[in-house]
């Protein structure tokens, strides 16, 4: 302890610090990796709902044209059109809705990204000014020294 104040280290670095200081990392970790989670599972459900909702219209298609058909009047399309239109449909809506899942992701990965970025910057800042803060308390230690030399050296004249 005595050691510590002479070398003008005023705080002792302790195990519960240095433990702190390790979780730390973990801690984002795991909070990025359950906003990853929650992002998933948000897409998942919203395929599912779109699912259902593609199901629902098609139904509702098909009830449309049932019921504009008279008795009087047969109006068929043939079975195979009919199939191929409503394949096309789905087809369709499938693609849109991986469209909008990888529109999602990206976004949620240049937010990761950025955020990492910034923290990156933020830790270079600090580094940097434990840096100048260093080397000013040198400098200052450095004239202080110097200060003494002359003075000892003025004093033997």
């Amino acid at each position: 302890m005595a050691s510590a104040k002479l070398s003008g280290v005023d705080q002792e670095e302790l195990e519960k610090h240095t433990l702190l200081d390790d979780l730390l990392p973990l801690l984002d970790e795991v909070k990025s990796t359950s906003a990853s989670k929650r992002v998933k599972m948000e897409d998942d459900k919203d395929k599912v709902e779109q699912g259902g909702m593609l199901v629902r219209e098609m139904a509702m298609q098909t009830m449309k044209r049932r019921s504009d058909v008279d008795n009087d009047e047969v109006k068929k399309k043939p079975a195979v059109e009919n199939r191929r239109n409503s394949l096309a449909a789905a087809i369709e809506a499938d693609s849109e809705r991986e469209l909008t899942s990888r529109e999602k992701q990206l976004e949620f990965d240049r937010f990761k990204y950025e955020s990492d970025f910034k923290q990156r910057e933020l830790d270079r800042d600090e580094r940097k000014a434990e840096r100048e803060h260093q080397l000013a308390l040198a400098r200052i230690e450095s004239e202080k020294v110097s200060n003494l030399l002359k003075s000892v050296i003025d004093g033997r004249k």
